[in-house]
């Protein structure tokens, strides 16, 4: 993979954005199950919306 060509963006003007990668062996990593009712998922641009409204009712609108 080319790292050169990759661009990362963090959607906030609020916050800097720095490129940082983290490589590590994921496998022994501790496990903490959630709560009912909450799950972990990956960031869809499609829910860039769904995360404006929270800002916006959290008074944080920011750069979104």
């Amino acid at each position: 993979m080319n790292h050169a060509t990759m661009q990362f963006d963090n959607h906030d003007e609020q916050i800097k954005y720095y490129e940082l990668l983290l490589e590590r062996d994921l496998d022994d990593l501790p496990r903490f199950p959630l709560p009912d009712g909450y799950r972990f998922g990956f960031y869809k641009l499609s829910a860039l919306s769904l995360f404006r409204r929270m800002r916006e009712t959290a008074g944080t609108a920011g750069g979104l």
